[in-house]
């Protein structure tokens, strides 16, 4: 919301004082005192514009006259709404002169509750300067106040009982403007909205102190999650790497405990395997003399004393061979 700050000046002491007040929107008179439509700078003009009061209690001198009161703006909101004040009520059945469409006054009988539009086009901007309207204190900390038109409502009917509204909404990021007409919505030029018979405009203020403190936290969270993300990807980086890491040094135990078994089976396979002259060597024979005798029994063999460093599992054969048990088991 915006706020706007009256100051009354007596004109006996001239001391002044001031209120602020909340506003919603800002209503403009549309009519001069002639009867023909202004524009909305002569109409901001009018609205801010010192007027005489009277029967004015000073609370600086005590005396009761004449005063002049004083509004303007002392502080803006992001979004200006303007109502211009297209209806007149008449009252107690008199008779209401309103401009018509032409110029030429035309007479309407209203009654206690009666309204009546005022009809025709008032002007007004795309860009619109609201620095000579604003207050001292607060032109001192602006550089400029300048608004853009970004939305206008227009309303068909001859009061403010009934009738039709159509409203003209600009696309912010395409610049274009598009007619909304119930369910029907149309492209519309800058032109068209500019020749409506506005009943109320939206400005939106450039660069308003709120709209830089929103863009400020937007870009903040922006870079809040951008360094979020960033810091998500390092970490799952970092873990990656971790896993890659714990999986090689896996890898490398694993192949340097295989080597280490099958070192470990090789030495024992060494261990009980013996060569020929190693078990011959308690007999000392050779090789060849060993294998001479296979004609005779095992048992009765003087190769018997043979001792192996590897026991075996089951009893030695009582015979060499099948010659052997041939020879044994056969009686000529």
């Amino acid at each position: 919301r915006g706020t706007v700050e009256s100051t009354v000046c007596c004109a006996s002491c001239e001391a002044k004082s001031s209120t602020v007040d909340p506003i919603e929107d800002i209503g403009i008179d549309v009519t001069r005192a002639s009867g023909s439509l202004s524009d909305l700078s002569s109409g901001f003009q009018k609205f801010t514009k010192a007027e005489p009061l009277t029967g004015y209690k000073c609370e600086s001198c005590g005396n009761v006259g004449s005063a002049t009161k004083q509004s303007r703006l002392a502080s803006i909101p992001p979004i200006l709404t303007l109502h211009l004040k297209r209806f007149r009520y008449g009252s107690n059945g008199k008779p209401l002169l309103l401009p018509s469409r032409r110029g030429r006054e035309t007479s309407q009988l209203l009654g206690t509750s009666g309204s009546a539009k005022i009809e025709g086009h008032i002007k007004f901007q795309e860009i619109f300067d609201l620095k000579p309207f604003l207050t001292e204190s607060l032109k001192d900390k602006v550089k400029s106040m300048f608004c853009r038109l970004f939305a206008v409502i227009v309303h068909a009917g001859k009061n403010s009982h009934s009738g039709h509204y159509v409203a003209y909404v600009r696309n912010l990021s395409k610049n274009e403007w598009c007619k909304m007409d119930d369910a029907r919505v149309s492209r519309a030029t800058l032109q068209e909205v500019l020749n409506a018979e506005a009943y109320m405009l939206f400005y939106r203020v450039v660069e308003h102190p709120v709209a830089q403190e929103l863009r400020a936290k937007q870009a903040a969270a922006v870079a809040a999650r951008q360094r979020e993300k960033e810091a998500q990807e390092l970490e799952a980086r970092f873990k990656d790497v971790h896993k890659k890491q714990v999986l090689i040094r896996a890898l490398e135990e694993a192949q340097e405990k295989s080597l280490m078994d099958s070192e470990v089976e090789r030495e024992a396979v060494n261990s009980l395997v013996l060569s020929p002259s190693e078990l011959l060597e308690p007999t000392g024979k050779t090789y060849s003399e060993y294998f001479s005798c296979k004609n005779g029994k095992r048992k009765n063999c003087s190769d018997s004393k043979i001792v192996s460093r590897r026991k075996r599992k089951r009893e030695t054969p009582e015979y060499c061979g099948g010659v052997e048990w041939a020879k044994a088991k056969t009686r000529l």
